[in-house]
């Protein structure tokens, strides 16, 4: 445990030093060649081998570099293509460590393009920790809310509902998703129930903000099938 502490504090003062360093190659250099590091980073399994048992300690630095990459994009372009990468080699290295999980199902699920890679980290979460509920909910979700396949989302949904110390409104919602389908009740209900497992504010402000535009859309179709 004091070895691990030690290795933290080295580590945190490497990555501010880091950031610095970062922040003069980015003006000179530009970002786009500063992220082009990002494809040199091994896969989980593999890089698990290079780091001589410092997975945790290698898995927290990656999290500092998801983190500040996540937030350069979000306030700019809000394109994130090494984020998946990123977050799935942090969980392949700290299977234990659940937060990066819970990352991926609510930011990478409601950024619609990258739902697909949300799905695939939160569902091996699923397998490795089958006793958390929020992930078969952020799944359930995903497949709701962005891509709108009902029954898949009716289905995670009820397999949330089902896993000890799970809401008892959940098997309701997985009921009431499967049958009324695809109607602006039930999303308002997903992003209800999604808002209120979600305690960081930047995020909640993105879930609202993508939410809203979902609902927009809903409204949308709506008075193109009342005109047709």
């Amino acid at each position: 445990m004091a070895k691990r502490f030690t290795l933290r504090v080295i580590l945190f003062l490497c990555f501010s030093s880091s950031v610095v360093l970062s922040c003069h190659y980015e003006e000179k250099w530009g970002a786009q060649q500063k992220e082009e590091a990002l494809l040199y980073i091994p896969k989980g399994q593999y890089l698990e081998k290079l780091v001589l048992g410092y997975q945790q300690i290698t898995a927290d630095f990656l999290w500092f570099k998801t983190i500040s990459y996540f937030g350069q994009h979000v306030l700019a372009d809000r394109k994130y293509p090494w984020l998946g990468n990123l977050l799935e080699t942090i969980v392949a290295l700290d299977p234990e460590w659940t937060y990066p999980i819970h990352f991926a199902g609510v930011v990478m699920g409601i950024e619609s393009n990258l739902v697909d890679q949300s799905n695939r980290i939160v569902k091996r979460g699923i397998e490795m920790h089958p006793d958390i509920w929020q992930f078969p909910f952020y799944v359930g979700f995903n497949y709701y809310h962005v891509k709108n396949n009902n029954l898949c989302g009716a289905k995670y949904i009820y397999r949330a509902s089902i896993i000890k110390g799970s809401p008892d409104y959940l098997k309701p919602l997985a009921i009431r998703l499967s049958a009324k389908g695809n109607s602006r009740e039930n999303h308002i209900l997903m992003c209800t129930e999604l808002l209120k497992i979600t305690r960081d504010k930047s995020i909640r402000d993105l879930i609202k903000e993508r939410c809203a535009m979902k609902l927009q859309h809903l409204d949308s179709e709506q008075v193109e099938e009342a005109c047709q």
